[in-house]
C-alpha cells in the first residue's frame, strides 16, 4: 500500500510458526511440511505448502524487516525471461523504521534458522558430492522418524571376497548413535531389487 508493505496476520502466524519450529534444530523442512498441513494452512491449489515455499520463506530477509531488492533481472525483454542473481548482488538494507518493510520475526531468529539452514545445505551438498558418482540414490532417501536423509556407508566382509556392501542409514543415527532413532539399515542391492520388482509390474502399462 503506498510502496509500503502490510502485515497478513494469517500469514505471519504461519511465517513465525516456520521460524520457530526450523531455528528450534528439531525439525527438518519436510516435518514442517506436514505440521502446517495439520494447522490448516494450504497452498493455493489446497495441497501442502510447498518445500521449495518455505525455504524461500527461512532465506527472505524481508521477513526481519530488511529491503531486498535485484535479485532479478530481465534476460530477454520479449520473452520476459529472468535470471536469478547472486547474493553479493543484492541490494539490501534494513528498514529501521519499520515503515516500509515491517518485521515479522526478529533479526536473531531469523540468522539462527539460517544458520541451520546453511549448515544442513552443506551437509547435503557435501553428502550428494560424495556420493553421486557412485550411486543415483544419495540425497533421495530421508527417515520417516527424524526427516534427516539417509546416508550411504560401506563395509567389507569377508564372505564377499572383501568387496565393499553399500547400505543407507539414517543421518541422525550414524551421527549420534543407535537409542537417537528407531530405523535400521537398508542395503542398496535391496533397494535395487525393490526398485526392479516396481518396474517390472509397471511395463504392462508404461504407456499409462
Amino acid at each position: 500500500l503506498n510502496g509500503k508493505l502490510i502485515i497478513n496476520e494469517r500469514e505471519a502466524e504461519m511465517v513465525r510458526f516456520i521460524f520457530e519450529q526450523y531455528a528450534s534444530g528439531m525439525f527438518a523442512i519436510r516435518a514442517i511440511q506436514r505440521q502446517l498441513y495439520d494447522k490448516g494452512y494450504r497452498s493455493r491449489s489446497g495441497k501442502e505448502i510447498s518445500h521449495t515455499t518455505i525455504c524461500g520463506i527461512i532465506t527472505n530477509p524481508k521477513y526481519k524487516g530488511y529491503y531486498c531488492g535485484n535479485k532479478v533481472k530481465i534476460a530477454d525483454y520479449r520473452t520476459k525471461e529472468q535470471i536469478f542473481l547472486p547474493e553479493k548482488e543484492w541490494v539490501m538494507y534494513k528498514d529501521e523504521t519499520g515503515d516500509i518493510v515491517p518485521a515479522i520475526v526478529d533479526e536473531d531468529l531469523w540468522n539462527r534458522a539460517n544458520q541451520i539452514y546453511k549448515q544442513r545445505s552443506e551437509d547435503v551438498k557435501n553428502q550428494c558430492k560424495g556420493n553421486k558418482t557412485t550411486s543415483v540414490l544419495s540425497g533421495k532417501i530421508f527417515c520417516t522418524h527424524c526427516n534427516a536423509p539417509f546416508w550411504r556407508t560401506s563395509y567389507s566382509h569377508k564372505l564377499h571376497k572383501g568387496n565393499n556392501i553399500y547400505q543407507f542409514i539414517c543421518r541422525e543415527k550414524k551421527m549420534h548413535g543407535a537409542k537417537t532413532c528407531p530405523t535400521f539399515a537398508i542395503y542398496e542391492s535391496e533397494i535395487y531389487d525393490i526398485l526392479s520388482d516396481c518396474f517390472t509390474r509397471l511395463l504392462d502399462s508404461i504407456d499409462e
